[in-house]
């Protein structure tokens, strides 16, 4: 049940920039919930990591001047108390309109993508069936598909999620010293030229370790689907022996690529 050893190698670079053109099109083609899925959460950020604590500070200064003979009664205080009520209660609202529009895009994006990779098989030819195994086959049409939840996700939240705060902080440090904007865009441009080979070379070992776990479920698939063939030759003690060495090997890829990530 062996197949061709062109199956053997990590996927390239090709499949994953194919992916993620497909990715970029359902994001574009759901563009009217795309924006506010990924721009909601970014402004529930600012203004509950930026303006409430603003609005705390000069709380705070407020009450600081009254040593100085500053009013600081109820009627003082009350309006930075209800400003900073009000600024979580409108961030918590974006947050979670924001999540209302973005489980929208990825089930919509899901469900399409699915589709799509389905056409995909559809279009393939015979030689292209029997050299590749159908459990592996299965497992990245699904993964393809459902790996769009976790990319639109992290794009969200790790990318504009942080790169929109950030924004706004630099437009309110530099009112202050726009030296320290400088100093923190060069502290993060370094950073980034730092961490861009790390994060390839992890993409690398991530690409083998759900490759291998595609070969275990492929073997799996066949040999379930050829039971009556393994039966007839009475190699079970040898599928079930492939089938230990493929996850123990699939195993030391997925414990690679999480103590790299580590």
């Amino acid at each position: 049940m062996e197949k061709s050893a062109s199956q053997g190698g990590p996927p390239g670079r090709g499949p994953v920039v194919l992916a993620l053109r497909y990715y970029g099109r359902e994001l574009a083609r759901m563009r009217w919930l795309t924006a506010p899925a990924m721009l909601l959460p970014a402004v529930g950020n600012i203004g509950i990591s930026y303006i409430a604590p603003l609005v705390v500070a000069k709380l705070v200064g407020r009450i600081a001047d009254d040593t100085a003979g500053a009013d600081t009664g109820l009627g003082a205080t009350l309006p930075y108390v209800l400003g900073f009520a009000a600024v979580l209660l409108l961030s918590e609202g974006a947050w979670r309109l924001g999540l209302h529009c973005l489980n929208r895009v990825d089930a919509l994006g899901i469900e399409r993508l699915y589709i799509t990779g389905m056409d995909e098989l559809f279009a393939k030819d015979a030689a292209f069936f029997h050299d590749n195994f159908a459990g592996s086959l299965t497992k990245r049409v699904l993964s393809f598909a459902s790996r769009f939840e976790e990319f639109v996700d992290a794009l969200t939240f790790s990318v504009v999620g942080r790169f929109v705060p950030l924004l706004f902080g630099s437009v309110v440090l530099w009112r202050y010293e726009p030296l320290l904007v400088v100093a923190l865009l060069a502290m993060i441009a370094v950073t980034g030229v730092c961490v861009f080979p790390l994060v390839r070379r992890r993409q690398a070992l991530v690409d083998r370790r759900e490759e291998a776990i595609a070969r275990v479920s492929g073997h799996v698939s066949d040999s379930l689907m050829n039971m009556d063939t393994v039966r007839a030759f009475a190699a079970e003690e040898r599928e079930a022996a492939e089938h230990r060495s493929r996850v123990a090997h699939s195993r030391a890829l997925t414990l690679r690529s999480w103590d790299y990530g580590n």
